[in-house]
């Protein structure tokens, strides 16, 4: 993802590509000190850029913000600071993520898991001044023990794309797709679920 634009259009929605949920990044967003920051962009005439090449397997993103003014680096830089701080204490206070109702474990671990890299990429991420300009740089980066999680929702979501594509031939077709369709591609309980809704 790559995107340039002024102050008033900053998101700071860009926490979820860091893997925060998408719940607790519209709560995130909400924060006073979300808020803080932005009426410091928006002071300051920033300008920004930001860039990302992050997936399931790692990756990093990179946010420069420019203000109108050189003068006012250190002060911008200050309050990147203090919003990382502030965002830290606010991602980590919420604890594990809620499970939507119906989650398999293989997802569990992996919301679980984003939880966990959103808090280290914004923890270990650096921001510094480079001349006239913020430099926020972050990385998801996975630990060899969660490998095997990333692997196993892969896992699933290829299940699931078979069997979904599967299923819209099916009902193309005019035919009415087997219960066994379901079957490992969701929670434990959605092929009986399935079942309850055609009687």
């Amino acid at each position: 993802m790559a995107e340039a634009g002024v102050a008033p259009g900053f998101n700071f929605g860009f926490v979820q590509g860091l893997g925060v949920s998408s719940r607790a990044t519209t709560a995130f967003e909400n924060q006073p000190f979300s808020v803080a920051l932005q009426k410091s962009l928006l002071e300051r005439g920033v300008a920004y850029g930001l860039g990302d090449r992050v997936n399931p397997r790692g990756g990093e993103l990179k946010i420069i913000l420019q203000p109108e003014d050189a003068f006012a680096v250190d002060g911008l830089l200050s309050d990147v600071q203090e919003w990382r701080q502030a965002g830290l204490a606010f991602l980590k206070g919420l604890g594990d993520p809620e499970m939507p109702e119906g989650v398999s474990k293989v997802e569990a671990d992996y919301l679980r898991l984003l939880h966990t890299w959103g808090i280290r990429s914004i923890e270990e991420g650096t921001i510094t001044r480079d001349d006239a300009t913020v430099v926020l740089d972050c990385a998801r980066r996975i630990m060899p023990e969660e490998r095997a999680i990333v692997r196993e929702m892969e896992k699933l979501n290829s299940r699931r794309a078979a069997r979904g594509a599967e299923l819209v031939r099916l009902l193309m077709d005019g035919e009415d797709p087997p219960a066994s369709l379901f079957e490992g591609i969701a929670s434990d309980d959605f092929a009986e679920d399935v079942a309850k809704s055609r009687r």
